[in-house]
């Protein structure tokens, strides 16, 4: 399994660490745990910057034991550009998802800093606040065109939905609706269901794709929203920066963004 990893700069950091200390142990994937701070600009031997590595790594190995985590392997980074060396770590581990948390708590530098991983790799990226539903039977609320085919976003819902004992909660927006179009959807919803082996639940909603996501996930209590980033990974027409950015910006729950298949060729 590969492995998924927490990245986070020199502030705030429990929330993403325990969110993907649960998603590590749901997926039974190996947890590796990214900080990444700029070096200090003082002149002083080696030794002294050693010291300094050691210190914040027997604070992390503290965080991880209070949050409960025994075997995360600790991935020390002194960076300039900590999004970037992120981004290079991720491509160069081969990781399965990279988490970081939001703008204010991430400490990873200036702007959103999922919004840049998702610019520079071609790996599922999450974004985590401060609050959040437990994963366990949780709801994951997938973006869905109304294709009737699994893309890659609505295959990691199902797949969570299953290791948590959660379900799955397709929306699909729209501008109107025909009774041709009624009955269209509740073809797409047997046939999404048939697909994916968790329980599937079909919500078409009339508006805007980041707007009507947000707010049912809100309704919802969802553990969290899963979207592709254009395509069939999520709403047609879809481009990388316009509807994600949007979940990532206004979205109260942890938003995962899976690169449609094209993208991470």
């Amino acid at each position: 399994m590969k492995p998924v990893a927490v990245a986070f700069g020199a502030h705030e950091h429990a929330p993403p660490l325990r969110w993907t200390r649960d998603l590590a142990k749901a997926l039974g994937a190996p947890l590796r745990v990214l900080s990444v701070v700029a070096p200090t600009s003082a002149e002083a031997p080696p030794e002294y910057f050693e010291e300094l590595d050691e210190q914040r790594r027997t604070q992390i190995a503290s965080d991880l034991s209070e949050a409960g985590i025994n075997d995360a392997e600790i991935v020390l980074m002194n960076e300039h550009k900590p999004l970037g060396a992120v981004a290079a770590y991720a491509d160069e581990h081969d990781l399965a998802a990279c988490i970081v948390g939001s703008p204010q708590e991430g400490g990873l530098g200036e702007g959103n800093p999922a919004n840049y991983l998702l610019h520079h790799t071609h790996i599922p990226i999450a974004m985590v606040g401060n609050e959040y539903e437990p994963l366990d039977g949780g709801v994951f609320v997938v973006g869905v065109e109304a294709t009737g085919t699994v893309s890659p976003a609505l295959r990691m819902a199902s797949d969570l939905a299953s290791a948590t004992g959660g379900s799955v909660h397709a929306v699909h927006a729209y501008e109107s609706i025909s009774e041709d179009e009624a009955e269209r959807f509740r073809e797409m919803e047997a046939s999404l269901s048939s697909q994916v082996s968790v329980p599937l639940q079909f919500v078409p909603l009339a508006g805007h794709p980041a707007g009507v996501v947000i707010d049912h996930a809100k309704e919802a209590g969802a553990a969290a929203i899963v979207i592709g980033t254009r395509g069939s990974g999520g709403f047609l027409g879809l481009r990388l920066g316009r509807v994600p950015s949007q979940l990532l910006n206004h979205a109260a729950c942890p938003v995962i963004v899976v690169p449609h298949s094209d993208d991470a060729a």
